[in-house]
């Protein structure tokens, strides 16, 4: 019984065995089919794929060449800019590189001078900003192109007489007390005040034209009350000039070309000191020319020559109208003058 037992159960350990022996031999034969080499096609995508990229990095690495350059072009235009700029910066790199060099001199000392020169250089700008801006707010406007100055001064005098004078702010004779003629006064007045203007015209025939007219309250009173305190208004001077080179033409109301020199002082504007006490002056209407002669140095002779209203100081006839007492039938005297000045500066008589 037991034989056949075994015998009946031989035939399926071998089909077993032969089965288990089958599943090993697939597995194998899966093992060595996954071990075999890739095919030429996925080596081929690879390296297509290394190319690729390879060529994305080359053209990154232009760009950033390029983008390298430009910036280098640009510092270089900015430092140049610079410099054109501020041209003491390079004397003082290159003062600070011969201290250096020389071993001499502190390294603090150039720094303090391009310092210094730098809070200078603010400074002027400041004070040619500000007189900019005081010229544009004090200029006088004019109605034409050509410019017009303005000048004046305004005066306050007091005064204390002691005695009998023809005129109490600005007296010029002494007189004998009388009546409306006090002994003493004290007081003080502005009508020795003036102002003036001066305009710049075109050039005519060569010469540069100018006008000039100058006015005082030297004038006289108001028949008002409180007149006293009114000054009317006076023409002193007043010119038309044409400048060449060395010859001028004046015409108008001028200080006598004859005698041009007379005392100045604040105490009296309205009439030069001592003007009746032989003192030659007035303001009379006239037309002369002048020629100016330079020789060596700052030495020069002026010839004038000219006409001139004869005047005699007499009192006008009529308030209104210009007629004198004087005047002849055949016309109002008139005087033909002639001067010669020789002018020496100060510096050649300089011990």
């Amino acid at each position: 019984m037991r034989k056949r037992f075994n015998c009946a159960r031989a035939p399926r350990f071998l089909v077993l065995t032969a089965a288990f022996a089958a599943c090993a031999a697939v597995t194998d034969a899966q093992s060595g089919a996954d071990q075999q080499p890739p095919p030429q096609s996925s080596v081929a995508d690879s390296l297509r794929a290394l190319q690729s990229q390879v060529s994305q990095l080359t053209s990154l690495v232009v760009e950033l060449r390029d983008e390298v350059a430009r910036s280098h072009a640009e510092t270089v235009e900015l430092r140049r800019e610079f410099e054109a700029a501020r041209p003491e910066s390079s004397a003082a790199s290159a003062a600070t590189a011969a201290v250096e060099s020389s071993g001499a001199g502190a390294d603090s000392e150039p720094s303090q001078t391009i310092a210094q020169r730098l809070s200078k250089l603010e400074e002027d700008q400041e004070l040619l900003s500000s007189k900019i801006d005081d010229q544009y707010q004090t200029k006088v406007e004019s109605a034409s192109k050509y410019r017009v100055r303005f000048s004046g001064i305004v005066l306050l005098n007091l005064f204390d007489n002691v005695g009998a004078v023809d005129n109490e702010d600005f007296p010029a004779l002494a007189v004998e007390p009388g009546p409306f003629v006090p002994g003493a006064a004290f007081g003080g007045s502005l009508r020795q005040s003036q102002f003036g203007f001066e305009a710049f015209g075109p050039q005519v025939a060569g010469a540069r034209t100018t006008a000039n007219i100058q006015l005082d309250f030297g004038g006289g009173f108001p028949d008002a009350p409180n007149g006293v305190t009114f000054g009317l208004v006076r023409l002193r001077t007043g010119t038309i000039r044409f400048d060449w080179g060395h010859t001028s033409i004046v015409a108008g109301q001028d200080e006598l070309f004859i005698s041009p020199l007379a005392p100045s002082s604040l105490a009296s504007l309205v009439e030069p000191a001592f003007s009746y006490s032989g003192e030659l002056w007035g303001w009379t209407p006239q037309l002369r020319v002048e020629h100016r002669l330079d020789f060596s140095g700052a030495s020069n002779l002026l010839l004038q020559a000219g006409i001139m209203e004869s005047l005699s100081g007499e009192v006008p006839a009529s308030g209104y109208q210009q007629r004198r007492r004087s005047a002849k039938r055949r016309g109002i005297p008139h005087t033909l003058r002639g001067s010669a000045g020789h002018t020496i500066s100060s510096a050649d008589h300089s011990p």
